[in-house]
């Protein structure tokens, strides 16, 4: 019978029983096999069965922990699940809709005292049958957020406490804007 030569890597700080490191023992040896480590000498299919046979001796068994989902979750399994969903909320998200059209700051939504607002999608545009088109400016509490000619942008940004939504136009327009917010 053949005899593989195999070596055993143990990262360290990992900890193996002796179950494990028979198991690693005959995955090692697979791995040498395949990547052409352990050559075969004698020319034959057969010896070299004979090694792989004589390596896996006894029973593997591998538990990851891990399951297999072939299709994707219920809503009842998600909800029921630790996953963590970052754009669902356990309160109702306000809306939040203006029509912006004077140039400079514009306040869209003030939030009650003591709160701040937590934007997590916003929509603007332009008029588009506007001949010219102001750049919009959206700030939270003073400090800019977002800068473009149109946006929408699904993001979680949290202003300051009672820092207000403001849309600042460059100049005079005709700018449609909606949030979804929340008031934290």
């Amino acid at each position: 019978m053949t005899t593989l030569p195999v070596t055993l890597a143990q990262p360290v700080g990992e900890v193996y029983d002796t179950a494990d490191a028979d198991a690693l023992a005959k995955l090692e040896a697979i791995r040498a096999l395949v990547a052409g480590e352990i050559a075969v000498t004698d020319g034959t299919a057969q010896t070299t069965l004979a090694a792989i046979q004589s390596a896996l001796a006894g029973t593997l068994t591998v538990d990851t922990g891990l399951t297999t989902q072939t299709d994707g979750l219920t809503n009842a399994q998600l909800r029921d699940s630790a996953l963590g969903i970052s754009d669902t909320t356990d309160t109702e998200a306000t809306h939040v809709v203006a029509t912006v059209s004077t140039s400079g700051d514009t306040t869209v939504h003030t939030p009650a005292a003591g709160k701040a607002i937590r934007l997590r999608w916003i929509y603007s545009i332009n008029d588009p049958t506007a001949t010219s088109a102001p750049l919009i400016k959206v700030s939270l509490g003073g400090t800019e957020v977002y800068r473009a000619w149109a946006l929408s942008k699904r993001q979680v940004v949290t202003g300051p406490v009672d820092g207000a939504l403001v849309v600042n136009l460059s100049a005079a327009g005709n700018v449609a804007v909606t949030a979804i917010l929340e008031e934290i």
